[in-house]
């Protein structure tokens, strides 16, 4: 099943749950998954993995440390770190110390010269989503 996999992104934990999901759907549904049971498996997966990867991952960051977060996640790929600064309005010792804290927590690695990514597959889609609110 070719959503299935691009569900996961390859990460191995939302492997695990889209499976994990996609099995419980398939026994309640008497051992078949159509579309619908699919799409039931693949939030159910994607609001644990939330649950369990994401918010626990930011719940040691700071203020600054979502700000900075905030606005990698305006672009759509990798983020170029002069970006954020001037997104942020900050002097590039500040960014440089705060992409540092973000790399060794985890959140962000680094994309290439001057550029960084986030590291936790969905916590980019879960930080512009959480900004809306």
């Amino acid at each position: 099943m070719r959503q299935a996999a691009e569900a996961t992104g390859g990460y191995p934990f939302l492997i695990q749950l889209v499976g994990y999901f996609l099995w419980k759907e398939a026994e309640n549904s008497g051992g078949s998954v159509d579309p619908a049971t699919a799409h039931r498996a693949f939030e159910a997966a994607n609001r644990r993995h939330v649950r369990t990867v994401i918010e626990a991952a930011l719940a040691a960051a700071s203020a600054k440390d979502l700000e900075f977060l905030r606005a990698m996640a305006e672009d759509v790929g990798p983020s170029a770190v002069g970006d954020i600064g001037h997104r942020l309005g900050a002097k590039s010792n500040l960014v440089s110390n705060y992409r540092t804290r973000l790399l060794d927590a985890g959140l962000i690695e680094s994309a290439g010269y001057g550029k960084v990514d986030f590291a936790i597959p969905g916590l980019r889609r879960y930080l512009r989503a959480d900004s809306q609110n």
